[in-house]
């Protein structure tokens, strides 16, 4: 359980960077 917590942990921290990553160079743009 508390793998499958700290891998659901990481999958949020990995979509919001791609998403401040994409908005950034949106922006940028």
């Amino acid at each position: 359980m508390l793998v499958q917590l700290k891998y659901e942990y990481h999958e949020i921290l990995y979509h919001q960077e791609l998403f401040a990553f994409s908005g950034a160079s949106f922006f940028d743009s």
